[in-house]
């Protein structure tokens, strides 16, 4: 009887060994299969119409950004320049103010309305005004209107 149960148990250790080998390769079957559908999902992700569309975009965005760093280096090249022509003319109107080259008449043409006075008219009235007259008296003694003695004496 004893031997019996031993050979009972080697069979039922035989078997359970078979099931324990037949569950080994399950397992590794699906491992195998879960490799195999993660490196689907990785190729079918990089070969999707949506990863390669944003591959092109990222693309076209990192050569837009090349492009604009160009044009700003570019633009702040053109400031600097302009910026030293600005510079360059303001020291030459300054210099042209102090030598006094520049003699420009005021009406260089002579269009338009002759004036009513010279030079010396118009210093006489502004000597009245200095002296203390009306407005309204210099003009009745320079026969002319109170808006134009206004004119001469604020003129500069």
């Amino acid at each position: 009887m004893a031997r019996k149960t031993i050979k009972a148990l080697e069979e039922v250790i035989e078997e359970l060994e078979i099931k324990l080998n037949e569950y080994k390769e399950i397992i590794n079957d699906r491992n195998k299969q879960i490799e195999q559908m993660e490196n689907i999902a990785d190729d079918s992700f990089e070969n999707s119409p949506a990863y390669k569309s944003m591959s092109n975009e990222i693309e076209y965005l990192k050569t837009v950004i090349k492009g604009h760093g160009i044009t700003i280096e570019a633009k702040d090249d053109t400031i600097k320049k302009n910026r030293d022509t600005i510079q360059k003319l303001l020291k030459e109107n300054e210099e042209f103010k102090s030598n006094n080259c520049v003699n420009k008449l005021k009406n260089e043409r002579g269009a338009g309305r002759k004036e009513m006075f010279t030079e010396e008219e118009k210093t006489t009235v502004k000597m009245l005004r200095l002296q203390g007259k009306s407005y309204r008296a210099i003009a009745k003694d320079m026969n002319c209107s109170v808006a134009t003695v206004h004119k001469i004496i604020n003129e500069q």
